[in-house]
């Protein structure tokens, strides 16, 4: 009996120590693939193959499963499929059900990694739950954790932030909770991503609705903080990976904060760390990032380099493909800003089109919700543009016209003042010939009509003619005559009649003196037309006129601008 149960106690601590054996086996062919892909990504690929080629099952199985994750990576979805495939199918046929259990809880990881990269956000989301609870059954803390990490990272993409933050602090809580039964190097590098994926959580809040998360902002940047400082106190260095994100969230930080000069900086670093690990998927959203960032600091053709340098079908191929359609909005911008508004208004139609048809093709509501509210967002932009676009050409289009009207004025007024001008000195020029005129005809005239015309003359220097009361009787009281020979008298030697030749006499008289006199050029027309003996104003307009081809106004605005 006794040597029965020694046998019995031999034979378990066998099976003990080949389970030991195997497990510290397994282990370490998992943590030299996490090794080889800190380095670098072509290191990692060339160990999965080197697994690939093992003749152990479960070796086979973790390198196809790893290669399959490596190219999902590069967005070969396809050919990642079947490598997965390939791994579960080397993994059914492990007979050891601990040993399986474990290799598919492994393989459960990095499947679930590849759908949500992939964005078949509903089968992720079970094998996630599987993946969970097969971690939890096999007592493995460390599985639990990067499952929980990835139930953030599926809320996250379906815009669930809240449950996404809430999933994050009850993560950093389990880290804590279970440090005792975590290797210290994995507890430090978990907790900082933790923190780090927190921080993220935060900051999509945020992008959620700006107006009225503000506050989560300021609480990206707190998680960030702590994530460095957490590294500083344990003197962790952050791998590869971690110090992308670092990099990355920072320039979030200084990108969503307005500082777009220390966010095109922090870009670079990250787009740096990006490409040496080769995260093309990453490389893409740094580039789109760093476009968007010198966009807003007003650099537009730089922006637009940038947005060139993104292969559309590379945008595809990772399903990136809002961001194909939002480089479709900042080319409608950035060439509405140099100045080509053909091309604008085609890249205007073109994101139209193109966020109907994304519309379409989603699959979740969730997403549907979320990213439908960043695209409606840049559609009020673009219809603000075009509204703008239309009111400018419409001011353009006005301001032509009062420059066109405003030219031909001018035009108009030159040729109506050249007119003037003429007029004007055509009349100064006759008032000194008939002056002259009137001078030689007192000369040749018979004794008696001399003595009648020198007596005219007399009382034109007089300016009695500037009198209200003047008339042909007064006249030919002056001189000593009758108004019948008087009238005739100027019928036949002036050529007109007595109210003419009155009307003549005021009219020069008021040209030469406007012209001489400042004074003058300040009274009221009405008062003008007083002091040369009319009686009402429409009577003097009317005789000006009729004498002079032009108005009183006219002529007066004429000799002003000399």
């Amino acid at each position: 009996m006794k040597k029965s149960l020694y046998s019995q106690y031999i034979l378990l601590v066998f099976i003990a120590t080949f389970l030991h054996f195997n497990t510290i086996q397994s282990q370490e062919y998992r943590d030299n693939f996490n090794t080889k892909y800190n380095q670098s990504k072509d290191s990692a690929k060339i160990y999965s193959d080197q697994l690939i080629r093992s003749e152990k099952l479960n070796e086979r199985a973790f390198g196809h499963i790893t290669k399959g994750y490596l190219l999902t990576k590069e967005g070969n979805y396809d050919n990642a499929e079947i490598l997965f495939n390939k791994g579960f199918n080397e993994i059914n046929k492990i007979k050891n059900e601990n040993s399986k259990s474990e290799e598919k809880l492994h393989a459960l990881y990095y499947y679930s990694l590849y759908l949500l990269e992939k964005h078949n956000i509903e089968k992720a989301t079970k094998k996630i739950s599987d993946g969970l609870e097969l971690s939890k059954k096999l007592g493995d803390a460390k599985m639990q954790i990067k499952f929980r990490n990835l139930r953030g990272r599926s809320f996250s993409i379906l815009g669930l932030s809240k449950e996404a933050i809430t999933n994050g602090l009850e993560t950093i809580n389990d880290i804590k909770t279970l440090k005792s039964e975590l290797l210290e190097p994995f507890y430090n590098n978990e907790l900082l991503r933790a923190y780090l994926n927190t921080g993220n959580r935060m900051l999509s809040l945020f992008l959620f609705e700006p107006e009225n998360n503000e506050a989560y902002l300021d609480s990206t940047a707190i998680y960030l903080n702590t994530a460095q400082q957490f590294a500083e106190q344990v003197n962790l260095q952050p791998n590869t990976i971690h110090k992308r994100q670092i990099l990355n969230l920072r320039a979030d930080l200084f990108y969503f904060q307005g500082d777009y000069k220390k966010a095109i900086e922090s870009y670079k670093k990250t787009l740096k760390v990006s490409e040496a690990l080769g995260f093309k998927k990453r490389i893409y959203q740094v580039k789109f990032r760093l476009a968007e960032a010198h966009f807003h600091q007003e650099e537009y053709k730089k922006a637009k380099e940038i947005f060139d340098s993104i292969s559309l079908d590379d945008l595809n191929q990772y399903r990136l493909l809002k961001n194909s359609i939002d480089i479709k909005y900042y080319y409608a911008r950035i060439y509405s800003k140099l100045g080509d508004l053909e091309k604008s208004e085609k890249y205007i139609d073109t994101f139209y089109n193109q966020a109907d048809d994304f519309y379409k093709t989603l699959s979740s509501t969730k997403i549907d919700v979320f990213t439908k509210s960043q695209l409606d967002k840049k559609k009020q932009v673009l219809n603000q543009l075009q509204q703008e676009r239309k009111t400018n050409l419409y001011l353009t289009i006005i301001l032509a016209s009062i420059f066109l009207l405003f030219t031909v004025f001018i035009f108009y007024t030159r040729s109506q003042r050249t007119k003037l001008k003429s007029k004007v000195e055509s009349l100064l020029k006759n008032m000194e010939k008939n002056e002259q005129k009137s001078t030689s005809n007192t000369i040749v005239d018979e004794a008696k009509v001399q003595k009648i015309l020198i007596k005219l003359k007399a009382i034109e220097k007089q300016k009695l003619f500037l009198s209200k009361d003047y008339s042909l009787n007064m006249v030919a009281k002056k001189i000593d005559s009758n108004s019948s020979y008087v009238s005739q008298i100027i019928n036949t030697h002036r050529k007109k009649s007595f109210v003419q030749y009155t009307n003549e006499l005021r009219i020069n008289y008021i040209l030469q003196k406007l012209k001489e006199d400042e004074i003058y050029q300040k009274f009221t027309l009405l008062a003008i037309a007083e002091s040369i003996g009319y009686k009402s104003l429409s009577s003097f307009n009317k005789h000006f006129k009729v004498i002079t081809g032009i108005t009183p106004k006219q002529y007066l605005q004429y000799i002003k601008s000399l």
